[in-house]
């Protein structure tokens, strides 16, 4: 039984969780629901769950039906993954979809929670702990003198060191993991922004950095509408690619993947080329 909701007849495991479980349930009595278990930061779930409330009825966002320490029910939302089917669409179906994006990515924005750092809860509140003093630079250094320095090499982890710090004019909430896969379309329309864990309250250029990574698989008009629905200022561009930059470096930071890294590491050069 699932509390205050039904008691499931079956479920199945959903693709694209790395690092929590997202179990798509039906009930005996009632629509289909996802039973999401946070794993790797069981107290996350509160966070989610207290951000998914404070935006509902502004960002299309799954509805929170229950949930508990370490695991949240929330409503189905119907649609494919953005990235499944942006490849294919026309100019006029991608500057609409675009459109919508930037705009859900405006209304998080709209969302001021302080100063830049990490979201906690406190009762029953979202709280910012401020990052510590440094973190870009901490952070760079850290991930420069493990394994990702390594594939880097000595020539890119210097230009690295030398791309300055983007400074926000102002804190926003922020997804922080805003990228096709999260986002769920179907008959033309967002329909969903999901997993919303590393939410932060920082530069909204970060948002904007993790989704324009895809402007390569998708038409010119993707790019477009996105400019036109965020309400970003063309210097957030400059930012956007800083950002992205380091969360590209990130991905080297883990297990051996030859073809992701390969990709990886163009991707870097290729930002480090636009950056000049």
């Amino acid at each position: 039984m699932l509390d205050g909701v039904g008691r499931p007849a079956s479920w199945l495991r959903l693709d694209g969780g790395l690092a929590n479980d997202n179990l798509v349930v039906a009930l005996e009595r009632g629509p289909r629901v996802v039973l999401r278990r946070f794993v790797r930061e069981p107290g996350a779930a509160r966070r989610e769950a207290l951000l998914l409330q404070r935006l509902a009825g502004r960002v299309p966002v799954p509805e929170v039906l229950g949930g508990g320490e370490d695991w949240l029910v929330l409503s189905w939302c119907e649609g494919r993954r953005l990235a499944e089917v942006v490849g294919g669409l026309s100019e006029e179906e991608a500057e609409a979809l675009g459109l919508q994006v930037g705009a859900a990515m405006a209304a998080i924005h709209e969302e001021v929670l302080g100063e830049e750092g990490h979201l906690r809860v406190v009762g029953d509140r979202l709280v910012v702990r401020p990052w510590e003093e440094g973190t870009w630079a901490g952070y760079l250094d850290g991930l420069l003198a493990g394994v990702a320095g390594a594939r880097l090499g000595p020539e890119r982890s210097t230009r690295l060191r030398e791309v300055e710090p983007p400074v926000a004019p102002a804190a926003a909430l922020c997804h922080a993991d805003f990228k096709p896969t999260n986002l769920l379309v179907e008959g033309g329309r967002l329909t969903a922004v999901l997993d919303w864990e590393f939410a932060f309250s920082g530069d909204p250029a970060f948002d904007l950095g993790q989704v324009l990574r895809w402007e390569d698989h998708a038409p010119p008009a993707f790019s477009a509408g996105i400019w036109r629905g965020c309400g970003l200022p063309g210097s957030a561009w400059t930012r956007a690619l800083r950002w992205d930059l380091l969360n590209l470096v990130g991905f080297l930071d883990g297990p051996d993947a030859p073809v992701r890294h390969r990709d990886v590491l163009a991707r870097i050069d290729r930002t480090l080329s636009r950056l000049g």
